[in-house]
């Protein structure tokens, strides 16, 4: 058996969710690229919170 899940984080209003380590590293990449470019450190978001939800194979 294979564990499943959805990785969800909030963002202010926003909540981005990854369902595999693939969708995961991507953004991260994304967001590495986004910050070199910048002249000044991004404050990190205030209450970002991280939560594991179970999905099925479905995604549900």
């Amino acid at each position: 058996m294979v564990a499943s899940g959805t990785l969800s984080i909030r963002e202010g209003n926003t909540v981005h969710e990854y369902r595999s380590m693939a969708e995961l590293m991507q953004a991260l990449a994304y967001v590495r690229r986004e910050l070199a470019t910048q002249a000044a450190p991004v404050p990190r978001p205030a209450g970002g919170v991280f939560t594991f939800r179970r999905v099925n194979a479905a995604g549900e």
